[in-house]
């Protein structure tokens, strides 16, 4: 029975890592839109492609980061499926 507690803790465990992985990767981009949500003027607001390129290059990093994470601990066998 102890043992069988002990896999879904660490199952648990698993899920919370990730979990924690992606959350971080949406706070990056919650950063981002908030730093460029704010209303100064800097004169960037003028560039029509801008926008679409800081959204694209924030989801991307964010994408990047979570999967190089995950796969930073599928490597070090931290996590099991």
């Amino acid at each position: 029975m102890n043992l069988k507690l002990d896999q879904h803790r660490n199952q648990l465990i698993g899920i919370d890592l990730i979990l924690t992985a992606f959350t971080s990767s949406v706070a990056i981009m919650t950063a981002v839109a908030g730093y460029f949500g704010m209303n100064l003027n800097s004169g960037w607001q003028e560039a029509p492609v801008l926008f679409n390129l800081v959204t694209v290059v924030s989801v991307c990093s964010a994408l990047m980061l979570f999967v190089l994470f995950v796969g930073w601990l599928w490597f070090r066998q931290m996590l099991v499926f």
